[in-house]
């Protein structure tokens, strides 16, 4: 690594960063700002100074790296305040390089560091933090922490290497479900295993896919799914495979699609199997066949000991709602769409399940193509 281009001269760290920018952003762009988020292993002062240098906006988090940066200072300055308190230094690097040092009181007992361009964000107060704690009763609760805009966007995709990792290392794990010998096994199953992952979280994103399954139940009916296509093309049967049948477990109504009418049922057959422990309230119905259905949040056991169903705050409507003139403060609601993992409150002031199935929208074709795909039950010729 010692011979690669830019360690020599800054480091085999900066070095490697350098060389990602220049290979990640393409020649025909190279004149356009870009912004820059790197986590503790690419951030330090001389990191930014020369992303700097070569017209780019960045924001790193400093944590080992800390050479040129008043770190101690900020750490002192922080050591007694509130979360969700922050400090601003500018100064130069020696590159002559303006730099913002944020030094940002994540809790009471953390302060995180930061090493950012001028133009890489702003210090205003952005979207909060939402940090999430459980009742005497068993509730989770939810308290805001203001941290600044520019925060606010790294922490949005900061760690979205780290979801991946736990998905496909800790929970889906198939190095651990399918031990061998054979390296090229080995790496092929670490490539499926990344395969997998990247549908798992894309079928998501697009809600092509039921939002509470885990990644285990997909992986399975995606498995079960790929081995009976294959057996319709190539025409040959086995006798370890259950014959090619209905497989819509997957699938769950999409939030995506226009309501123009609505039926009330309560014997509507059911996309995504619910367990038959769970109490339906209701459930809606579009013209594209989209069930909704609202469910009750199930029992728990507070820190006394005491049964407290949960609750939850609604996704819908604001916390204060303006009903014959006088504002009404809501409660944690006890029930959400099961399908969508959505938040209702279901009251004769507040019926949020309806406003929340109306408020769909329609899908691209691209979805609806990849939702027709997945339920296809129609063998090839």
């Amino acid at each position: 690594m010692s011979t690669q281009k830019y360690n020599e001269m800054y480091g085999s760290t900066v070095g490697c960063s350098l060389r990602l920018t220049e290979q990640t952003i393409s020649p025909q762009n190279a004149t356009s700002i870009h912004g820059l988020r790197g986590d503790a292993w690419f951030g330090s002062v001389k990191a930014a100074s020369q992303m700097a240098v070569r017209g780019y906006q960045c924001c790193f988090q400093i944590k080992v790296y800390s050479a040129l940066y008043p770190k101690e200072f900020i750490e002192d300055v922080l050591k007694d305040a509130p979360g969700g308190v922050c400090i601003a230094l500018e100064g130069k690097a020696p590159n002559e390089q303006n730099l913002i040092a944020l030094g940002y009181r994540y809790s009471r007992k953390a302060t995180l560091f930061f090493v950012m361009t001028p133009n890489a964000g702003s210090t205003f107060p952005g979207f909060p933090y939402e940090m999430k704690y459980t009742d005497d009763y068993g509730n989770v609760q939810v308290r805001n922490v203001s941290r600044p805009d520019v925060l606010s966007k790294y922490f949005q995709s900061s760690n979205v290497i780290d979801i991946h990792n736990q998905l496909r290392q800790g929970n889906l794990a198939l190095e651990e479900k399918w031990s061998t010998q054979n390296c090229w096994f080995r790496l092929a199953t670490t490539l499926i295993g990344m395969c997998v992952t990247d549908t798992y979280l894309l079928a998501k994103h697009h809600r092509v896919v039921d939002q509470q399954a885990s990644i285990n139940v997909f992986a399975g009916k995606l498995g079960y799914q790929l081995v009976s296509k294959a057996r319709m093309i190539s025409g040959e049967a086995s006798q370890y495979l259950p014959e090619y049948d209905d497989l819509t477990v997957m699938l769950s109504p999409s939030q995506q699609y226009t309501i123009s009418t609505m039926t009330e049922s309560r014997n509507l057959d059911v996309a995504v199997e619910i367990p038959p422990e769970t109490k339906i309230i209701s459930r809606l119905i579009d013209t594209q066949n989209r069930i909704h259905t609202l469910v009750r949040y199930p029992m728990s056991t507070g820190t006394n000991g005491k049964r407290r169903t949960l609750a939850r705050k609604c996704n819908i409507c604001p916390d204060c709602t303006e009903i014959d003139g006088t504002k009404k403060r809501k409660r944690d609601s006890l029930y959400y769409c099961y399908e969508c993992d959505v938040t209702c409150y279901n009251t004769k002031e507040y019926d949020c399940f309806r406003k929340h199935v109306e408020a769909m929208r329609r899908v691209s074709q691209r979805v609806e193509n990849a939702r027709r795909f997945s339920t296809a039950q129609t063998v090839l010729d």
